[in-house]
């Protein structure tokens, strides 16, 4: 979780100095708003997963909370550029009582 975290600061630096060409401002938007979600899920996950005694229900939402927004962002990169990447879907957690 820990190299995940730090890759995804790494891809969040690359994208700040990106200088996208005007007919993709949008998809740079997206995919941006999509990485810094991710970062911030993968930051709760290392937190929980450090200490997962002190992990609540808020915890979990939170975490799904940001990957359903980044999964929205990449669906919307993906259209708006024809295409059909694979987006996060498979980091959702099981759903069952805490």
């Amino acid at each position: 979780l820990q190299a995940n975290y730090a890759a995804l600061a790494a891809y969040s630096d690359r994208i700040e100095v990106l200088d996208p060409p005007r007919a993709y401002e949008d998809q740079y938007k997206l995919l941006s708003a999509a990485v810094g979600e991710l970062y911030d899920a993968a930051g709760i996950a290392y937190r929980l997963a450090s200490d997962p005694v002190s992990a609540t229900r808020g915890d979990f939402q939170e975490y799904e909370r940001h990957v359903d927004e980044a999964t929205a962002s990449l669906e919307w990169s993906n259209e708006f550029l024809s295409e059909d990447f694979e987006t996060t879907e498979r980091l959702r957690l099981p759903t069952r009582p805490i």
